[in-house]
């Protein structure tokens, strides 16, 4: 005998199996929903009328909104204005996690645009370092972020451990009193300074000390006649020195999932509180969540948009929201207002 288990719903990426047909196979479908809340089962419903599901686990009846593209306002705005009416509803960001699209959404609504920017134009492989967090920059900022942070909380321990990576060791009671000045004076910087600023600083105090990599890569900056690779090299290190540091503090917080918000794809088989997926069209040219809702699009990136957007609805355990970046056309608002008619719809 043989069993199959999985749901061709989940399918979310261009690559896989997805539903599997066979004559000698026999469907056993399942319809209780050990997850969500009946308001959002409603909505589930909607989107798949030909799987009917039950909530089995949570009577609350739940919460579910709709957010339309008011007029008047951009993308950021838009998001915005849907976190400041969820709040005065009720919701908290600690209890609510955000889904967006890509690293770039994430990026722009945390505001490290230009450092994610910057190490995907140099190369994807770079870019794809800084989100896991094994390039030598961000291993140093991500130390540096450690360093202020347990400071802050006056977590002495944790400060000696970081400091030891340094020459600043505190081996003597008047130490202590530099390495507080020391400390200060990289909090302060660290709000209004670029990167090479705060970079610079800490290595100089000897809090810690830079990377190898990260300063061989600097001093390319001053130099001539370098080959393409060299120059590209230099002109990346210029460049992400200029940036502002708070932008690596934003993407320290991101990485340290001190934030609320996350990528799409990256929270498949999770369950949040409260779920805010942010429909953005614009993002990337694989998923278009209002041509499905309107049915026209071709079939394998209708389906793909359809699955993602189960997908990321179906998260939630409580409470949902949707929230639409991008204009919607007649056809594609009217079924997003009929799927969503358990709840509240604004716009």
């Amino acid at each position: 005998m043989v069993g199959l288990f999985g749901d061709s719903m989940q399918q979310i990426y261009q690559h896989g199996v997805g539903a599997v047909a066979h004559s000698k196979l026999t469907i056993i479908p399942k319809h209780e929903n050990y997850r969500s809340a009946p308001s959002i089962v409603d909505v589930l419903n909607q989107m798949r009328p030909e799987l009917p599901q039950q909530a089995v686990r949570i009577q609350e009846r739940g919460e579910v909104h709709l957010f339309l593209p008011p007029p008047g306002l951009n993308g950021p705005e838009r998001l915005n204005a849907a976190r400041e009416t969820l709040h005065a509803w009720g919701w908290s960001d600690p209890d609510t996690k955000y889904l967006m699209l890509t690293h770039r959404g994430i990026a722009g609504t945390l505001e490290y645009p230009g450092l994610l920017r910057l190490f995907t134009a140099f190369s994807g492989f770079a870019r794809d370092q800084l989100l896991d967090g094994t390039h030598f920059f961000a291993q140093y900022v991500l130390q540096i972020e450690s360093l202020c942070q347990a400071y802050e909380a006056k977590n002495y321990a944790e400060l000696a451990l970081l400091l030891g990576k340094g020459t600043m060791t505190v081996t003597r009671h008047s130490r202590k009193a530099e390495i507080a000045q020391h400390m200060s004076e990289i909090l302060k910087l660290r709000l209004s300074g670029t990167i090479g600023d705060v970079l610079d600083r800490v290595h100089q105090r000897g809090l810690l000390a830079k990377p190898r990599n990260l300063r061989s890569m600097e001093r390319m900056i001053a130099a001539t006649d370098l080959d393409e690779q060299s120059r590209r090299k230099a002109d990346f290190a210029r460049d992400l020195r200029a940036l502002p540091y708070a932008e690596a503090m934003a993407y320290t917080r991101f990485f340290n999932e001190a934030t609320p918000f996350a990528t799409q794809h990256g929270v498949k088989g999770d369950e949040f509180k409260n779920v805010v997926v942010v429909i953005d069209d614009e993002a990337w040219n694989q998923y278009k969540v209002g041509n499905m809702l309107a049915g026209r699009d071709i079939e394998a990136r209708l389906r793909r948009s359809r699955n993602l957007f189960y997908v990321c609805c179906s998260r939630a355990i409580k409470r949902l929201a949707v929230v639409f970046m991008t204009e919607l056309s007649t056809g594609a608002e009217a079924v997003a207002r009929q799927w969503f008619a358990s709840g509240t719809v604004h716009g």
